[in-house]
């Protein structure tokens, strides 16, 4: 299954460079994904990762893409509490404001979305369809 896997610095600027390293990845030969999946996965992959730069303490973010036939699976880890992370039900409730719009577009995006871990690890766990 062809697997894009890397550590980033848990820095804007770093998840910035990581989807056009996605993308670029996910139109290659190798993969040839459409750009609408290509750009569904890069903007999942984006606010997940924004969400652990801007929401916890955590200096790396573990970062997996995986196609699998027709879905493609995004997972993002890092050293920062699980039970940090609201209910998946929760993402993308209104609060008012301008907060939460990203989950909102994951949890309309990903056909699945699991978070896992402890009080000092996580992984958010999102599957996607390949358009």
């Amino acid at each position: 299954m062809p697997t894009f896997s890397t550590t980033i610095p848990a820095r804007h600027e770093a998840v910035s460079r990581l989807r056009h390293d996605v993308r670029r990845w996910m139109h290659s030969d190798l993969i040839g994904a459409p750009p609408p999946t290509a750009d569904d996965v890069g903007l999942v992959l984006t606010e997940l990762a924004a969400n652990v730069v801007d929401h916890t303490d955590a200096q790396w973010i573990e970062v997996e893409v995986v196609v699998k036939g027709q879905q493609v699976v995004v997972a993002v880890s890092s050293r920062s509490a699980a039970t940090a992370i609201p209910a998946v039900d929760h993402w993308g409730a209104t609060s008012g404001g301008e907060r939460n719009h990203g989950l909102r577009l994951v949890r309309a995006l990903c056909n699945t979305i699991e978070v896992n871990g402890d009080d000092r690890h996580s992984t958010v766990r999102c599957v996607l369809g390949v358009a």
